[in-house]
């Protein structure tokens, strides 16, 4: 039975029907009407919890809000009706638009006490407890969606996902097979594919790999997707050992997509001989002589002799076709100083001709010809660390041909190689200048531009493509999350003193990165209601890892190194050293702002944390570095540093043996010094065995030292 109402908590037949209206509005994004027809049921019944509650989560969703008049506006309706199950959800919905994830879940949770099977609060705590990873929870969520509303598709479908996240891989398949037999597969042929594709997935992460080939063999008319289908079979065949089945079935991937490298790789993996290898890949190049993938990936495995036979056939069409991208091209062929000679004899080899005969390879040449072999001598000489020679080329072809930006660039590169930065930025605005509307040349430029500390210089660079004021380009980039330029910023500020702006640049990759995890939050609902499972799954297990992408472990790295810095001077040092300059433009950037735009930036501030700078560096940003980039030299090295400012010597202790694990690092100069710093800040440990612990490790760690 439902619970009693209150008294003066129910709405007259007119009052009620502006209350469904109301709610009608809210639902349709009406905001502003929704609030004029709450305000309207409110007139009549002041006390009504429900109203009061939806007062409250409709102002939450209205520009500049006040966050704690909408909560002090659902507490105040929980007061007057404790048992309401609209006034728990609303106040679950509220703690869910400012995150508030757990306190949500609490509010759900207590929503169903009132009324269990409430299938719209059900769906909205499945979607936050798939948000928050709560796996058990969310198998015993979808269970009882299940169970009210066994005829919807969509639940039976969600509840083998929450068991296939939980790892359940029998109760799954049992879970579709069931599913299957009652509602038949989906409508469409892409649909009811997904299904049984999923179906396999499953199967195949469970381990059992005949089961998965004797599925594909049975949907192998139903299924669309035959890249995957071969991919799967492939790697089946190869954990069975079937070998030959394996290298038939990535035969098969590659005539699909003579392009895809990593079926190449995956091929090549299985063969395992260096002979046979060769042999394939002349085979595979015979099948497909249009391939450049195939070709350039048997160079880079071939050596000696054959090597120079195989890169001087990669290398000729570009040089006779005069195409650009040679210089990087021809990356990958630098592994070992051998291939590099070879390279460097084939190069000077076609200059010469170019220049003694007019031809290369046998083939006459135009007088665009020579300006490539210079370019890509020009990347040749830095790849071997020989700048100055690279810089001759470069200004070689630039005499030859002048109006060419791309050359510009190339001798920006040699400048920056050479350390000049100011030459290397001037160089690059050179370039920038003799194609406004390239996007690549203005980016390069706007980065060289920061590299030498000109960060007014780069923003008017950067306004080029943001097609608004000056005074806005800022707000365009924190709209764009443009991480790269916030990076570079932050290295800016930091070469010119400024900790406090610099650190505050990098934590906007931090709070980017947030954003783009709450933006997962919304693709739950959508997502259920779509036949591609697969995709799903992609898409989560991606986000529980996105934070291994370079972007953020360098914005992390630089975090932790400001923070300790502020612990090193002290709040009062790090102000007094803020760059008054930059000051000074960002506080006449704002003056130009709109209220509106200004509010807009507010969603992007961070704060300083000054009172525990160790404690906010070690959460979450060391904790993820040392999560997803462990084997990394820097990252340890600033483990240490941290652990022991933060006297936590067993950390510390730990940090420098695995530091001295990983390949080099007893050579290292740095590593050295923070080691023996380490062991002077605990030479006066309190905690005795901790300081006998310390006392027998030194002598065997620095022992270990090259250095």
């Amino acid at each position: 039975m439902p619970p009693k109402v209150p008294p003066g908590q129910e709405l007259n037949r007119e009052d009620d029907s502006t209350f469904k209206n109301m709610m009608k509005n809210y639902e349709a994004k009406q905001y502003k009407k929704a609030l004029k027809l709450v305000d309207q049921v409110l007139k009549n019944n002041p006390n009504h919890a429900e109203s009061l509650a939806m007062k409250g989560l409709v102002q939450s969703n209205l520009p500049n809000y006040n966050k704690t008049e909408a909560y002090d506006l659902v507490k105040l309706a929980l007061s007057k009706h404790l048992k309401s199950l609209i006034c728990w959800h609303v106040y679950g919905l509220l703690h869910r638009s400012n995150q508030n994830y757990t306190e949500a879940i609490k509010c759900y949770k207590q929503a169903l006490k009132i009324e269990d099977n409430n299938v719209a609060i059900l769906r909205d705590l499945a979607m936050l407890q798939t948000h928050m990873r709560d796996l058990a929870s969310l198998t015993e969520t979808r269970q009882k969606l299940l169970e009210t509303k066994a005829s919807s598709k969509v639940n039976w479908q969600m509840f083998a996902f929450a068991h296939h996240l939980q790892g359940n891989h029998d109760t799954a398949l049992a879970i579709l097979d069931t599913y299957e037999k009652i509602m038949g597969l989906p409508d469409t042929k892409y649909d009811a594919s997904e299904f049984l594709l999923y179906r396999i997935l499953i199967k195949f992460e469970s381990g059992d790999y005949e089961g998965t080939l004797k599925l594909f063999n049975l949907y192998r008319n139903q299924i669309v997707d035959w890249d995957y289908t071969w991919l799967t079979c492939a790697e089946c065949y190869e954990k069975l050992g079937m070998k030959e089945k394996a290298i038939e079935t990535y035969m098969k991937l590659i005539d699909l997509n003579a392009e895809d490298n990593e079926s190449i790789d995956a091929l090549m993996l299985v063969i395992a001989d260096p002979d046979k290898i060769s042999a394939q890949y002349k085979k595979l190049r015979e099948l497909y002589p249009k391939s450049q993938t195939i070709q350039k990936m048997e160079v880079d495995h071939s050596t000696g002799d054959e090597f120079r036979e195989l890169a001087t056939a990669f290398i000729k069409p570009y040089i006779v076709k005069g195409i650009p991208s040679l210089g990087s091209a021809v990356k990958s062929f630098y592994q070992t100083p051998e291939k590099s000679e070879i390279i460097g004899a084939i190069l000077h080899g076609v200059e010469k001709e170019a220049l003694d005969k007019e031809t290369v390879f046998g083939v006459p040449t135009d007088k665009m010809t020579i300006v490539w072999i210079w370019t890509v001598l020009a990347h040749h000489h830095m790849r071997l660390g020989a700048p100055d020679t690279a810089a001759e080329y470069a200004e070689k072809a630039i005499e030859h041909t002048p109006t060419l930006d791309a050359l510009y660039s190339l001798k920006a590169k040699v400048l920056k190689k050479q350390g000049k930065l100011e030459e290397a930025a001037d160089m690059a605005d050179t370039a920038r200048k003799m194609d406004l509307a390239d996007r690549f040349l203005n980016t390069e430029c706007a980065k060289y531009m920061l590299r030498c500390n000109k960060f007014e210089e780069a923003a008017k660079i950067f306004n080029v493509f943001t097609y608004k004021p000056l005074h806005e380009t800022w707000s365009n980039i924190l709209d764009m999350q443009v991480m790269w330029y916030e990076t570079e910023l932050g290295d800016c500020l930091y070469r010119l003193g400024d900790i406090e702006n610099s650190l505050k640049k990098y934590l906007l990759i931090d709070h980017h990165f947030k954003d783009i995890n709450e933006d997962q939050f919304y693709f739950h609902h959508y997502i259920s209601h779509r036949h591609n499972p697969r995709s799903y799954l992609g898409l989560l297990r991606f986000m529980d890892t996105a934070k291994n992408h370079r972007f953020y472990c360098n914005a992390a790295k630089r975090v932790v190194r400001c923070y300790l810095d502020i612990h090193k001077l002290g709040k009062e040092e790090v102000q007094k050293r803020i760059d008054e300059g930059f000051q000074h433009s960002d506080a006449e950037r704002e003056k130009l702002l709109t209220k509106e735009q200004r509010e807009k930036d507010k969603e992007f501030e961070v704060t300083v944390n000054y009172d525990e700078p160790l404690q906010a560096a070690s959460k979450p940003f060391l904790a993820e570095l040392l999560k997803y980039r462990g084997t990394e030299l820097d990252t340890q090295l600033l483990a240490i540093e941290l652990h022991t400012a933060m006297n936590k010597p067993v950390r510390a202790l730990q940090n420098v043996k695995q530091a001295l694990s990983l390949p080099g690092a007893s050579s290292s100069a740095e590593l050295k010094r923070l080691t023996v710093a380490f062991f002077e800040a605990v030479a006066s440990v309190e905690n005795q065995v901790i300081g006998d612990l310390l006392k027998t490790e030194k002598d065997a760690i620095l022992s270990k030292f090259t250095c």
